[in-house]
């Protein structure tokens, strides 16, 4: 819900943010229908560099072990 709350924020579409990426509208759309939770983390990192979210230094790492040990409910 956060980085839809950005896209807002920043007052870009769904097409717009979609285009700035390279990828289709309808995968934005998929994105938010899933709350980003199958969005690769490469991805999330390049939606957060535009929509200007700083990720701290060190931060991905945590994510990643948090990704990977904790399974999803």
């Amino acid at each position: 819900m956060a980085l839809i709350k950005a896209i807002i924020s920043a007052g870009m579409s769904q097409g717009e943010l979609a285009d700035t990426i390279g990828i289709k509208e309808q995968q934005i759309q998929r994105y938010e229908a899933n709350h980003y939770q199958a969005v690769g983390f490469d991805r999330l990192l390049e939606i957060a560099k535009v929509l200007s979210i700083l990720v701290p230094r060190g931060y991905a790492n945590e994510l990643v072990d948090k990704v990977v040990l904790q399974p999803s409910r």
